[in-house]
């Protein structure tokens, strides 16, 4: 799903570390405390209801158009969206698939997905400022497998060479 996607797209982790998460299974059941997610080898297990706050399922999670980028880059929840006062299921399940590829919680990663926390309406990103997808996120397919990229900055897809050229003009 996205949440591999992601990953696979950072350059962030090793063909055999993502290797480690084909097949993943996914369950649900009543965590302990404040715990979301539980990574075990081949399977992740999801709190019922993101510990009492409720979980934001994205329907486009390659988009982040419910949220907004606010200091130091994070991103956090429209404000009445609705992912406000929930918490981002994406961002767990790419935390958990982190563990499964033997990742720690390290609040000082570029990409901030290994962060040990993450606050109601946050999203963690992957590979920072810009998240790489294989395929853009229209009703078309591109037939020769173009790469997109999208900048967070222009809320937009781009391609790699426009990327580029917004990097080198600042």
């Amino acid at each position: 799903g996205a949440a591999r996607a992601l990953w696979a797209a950072s350059g962030e982790v090793t063909a055999a570390q993502l290797a480690m998460t084909t097949g993943v299974t996914l369950s649900v059941a009543d965590l302990p405390g404040a715990s979301l997610g539980i990574a075990a080898i081949g399977s992740i297990v999801l709190d019922w209801d993101a510990a009492g706050h409720g979980w934001f399922v994205d329907r486009t999670p390659l988009r982040n158009e419910e949220f907004v980028r606010v200091a130091a880059g994070d991103l956090t929840a429209r404000d009445g969206g609705r992912a406000d006062g929930r918490i981002d299921l994406l961002s767990v399940l790419v935390h958990e698939l982190g563990h499964l590829m033997g990742l720690g919680h390290d609040d000082a990663a570029p990409s901030g997905a290994m962060n040990e926390t993450i606050d109601v309406g946050e999203r963690l990103l992957v590979g920072g400022e810009l998240s790489v997808v294989p395929t853009p996120i229209h009703d078309t397919q591109v037939a020769d497998g173009t790469s997109w990229l999208f900048h967070e900055g222009l809320g937009a897809f781009v391609s790699q060479d426009e990327s580029d050229l917004l990097e080198q003009n600042g």
